[in-house]
């Protein structure tokens, strides 16, 4: 394969080294002289150009990555193409995959370590299956760590419709109906999240590698396949004996060879996770599946009147009185007090709640001072945190600017843009 490092492409980006390399495409970081900052160059390899089904693929890519606004997945600038170069244009990520960062820790990772992966991988899946996407390869070579510790997930170069039938993957990762060329589902990109995250408690060992005695297949990717067909998980024990039994319990749901017996979704992945991390137990109910991409919004006919009974107090014409909302103390929620969102409220149902002015975002604003992806609220059994995605004019909490991930407390009003003032509630 030809390496492109050193050459220009578009008289705009200048390629400075090969930081990867897939089935089709290789990817460099690269210097965009005209923005001058850093991006990553996905560039489909010569011999595939003139394949119009590979070619597809990673239009169909460049083309779902356009339409996406997650903070966890990479953002796509531009999709070109240059003396023959078809080339996407992505976020440079400033950080490891996690793959590299498994085999240099050589033990396992924590469970809270595990946590902190999870909890943004699911999150972005959540957003994909939510808008009838499947990834259809996850692994730990496609979950990228940044310096700043932001998670990310990347290369939706296979990824389907939720229409679509079987698709391809990676075998070790693959679940068993990819295998045997049936429907793939959300469920499929469960299956290989589990596997991912398997492969992070046990310290890098993969349950089905291929290299068990009673495989079954002339090559090593049909053993693999024989053994997610055939055996039963190892216990993930085996590698790591600190993972609890309701860990373990966890694990088994999520890697089920049939499909209707994993979590119903990424998000009752992470919740059943973390609930059998700090030893709480529930078996989640035929009602659990959340929608990360659809913000319960209420609408109250006299908050106006509310507003204006304190005419003296910020909001616009006044501040929300503290018992207007007392059927939903206890649960967290944003009180518009000016701006877009004023004299609404808005319920924090789900543990990702994104912010800004993308049409993808789930509490979206039109002033054109609001950043694209502005911030992003994150909900654990923690509480919430707010966290500013490097917006232009800055995210602010009780009138400081956020740096980082900050956590919200009951009362706290937050800054969006110039006009933008919500209150975070939980009381």
């Amino acid at each position: 394969m030809a390496d492109l490092t050193g050459q220009r492409l578009s008289n705009q980006y200048i390629l400075e080294e090969r930081i990867g390399s897939g089935g089709m495409a290789d990817v460099y970081k690269a210097w965009d002289s005209s923005r001058a900052i850093n991006m990553a160059i996905k560039v489909l390899r010569a011999g595939y150009s003139n394949d119009p089904r590979i070619r597809k693929m990673f239009e169909d890519e460049a083309r779902i990555l356009k339409d996406f606004g997650h903070p966890n997945i990479a953002r796509l600038y531009e999709f070109n193409q240059h003396q023959g170069h078809y080339y996407l244009v992505l976020e440079w990520v400033d950080g490891q995959s996690l793959d590299k960062i498994i085999k240099a820790r050589g033990n396992p990772l924590s469970l809270d370590e595990v946590s902190k992966i999870l909890f943004p991988i699911t999150s972005a899946l959540h957003y994909l299956h939510n808008n009838n996407y499947l990834h259809c390869d996850i692994k730990p070579g496609n979950i990228l760590i940044a310096r700043n510790q932001k998670v990310y997930l990347t290369d939706l170069g296979v990824s389907r419709t939720s229409k679509s039938d079987s698709t391809g993957g990676t075998p070790p990762y693959m679940a068993p109906e990819q295998f045997k060329a049936a429907k793939v589902s959300p469920q499929t990109d469960i299956y290989a999240l589990g596997i991912t995250v398997y492969e992070m408690l046990s310290g890098g060992n993969l349950p089905f590698n291929g290299k068990s005695t009673q495989s079954v297949g002339s090559t090593l990717s049909e053993k693999i396949a024989w053994e997610h067909l055939n055996l039963p998980l190892p216990p993930i024990t085996k590698y790591n004996r600190q993972v609890p039994k309701s860990v373990c319990v966890v694990m088994n749901k999520a890697l089920s060879k049939q499909p209707e017996e994993r979590f119903r979704s990424a998000n009752d992945f992470y919740n059943e996770f973390e609930k059998a991390k700090i030893g709480v137990s529930s078996a989640p109910s035929q009602n659990s599946v959340q929608s990360l991409t659809s913000a319960t919004t209420m609408f109250f006919g006299n908050l106006k009147s509310a507003l204006e009974s304190r005419p003296d107090l910020p909001g616009g014409n006044g501040q929300i009185p503290t018992d207007f909302d007392r059927k939903y103390r206890g649960k967290p929620r944003l009180i518009g007090l000016s701006g877009e969102w004023k004299q609404q409220i808005i319920l924090i149902q789900h543990n990702f709640l994104s912010l800004g002015r993308n049409t993808q975002m789930q509490i979206r604003f039109s002033d054109r001072r609001v950043s694209r992806m502005h911030a992003t609220i994150l909900k654990n059994h923690q509480g919430c945190w707010i966290k500013d995605e490097n917006s232009s004019m800055g995210t602010f909490v009780n009138n400081r600017k956020v740096n980082g991930t900050v956590k919200l407390n009951h009362g706290d009003q937050i800054k969006i843009g110039i006009n933008e003032v919500l209150e975070y509630r939980e009381k």
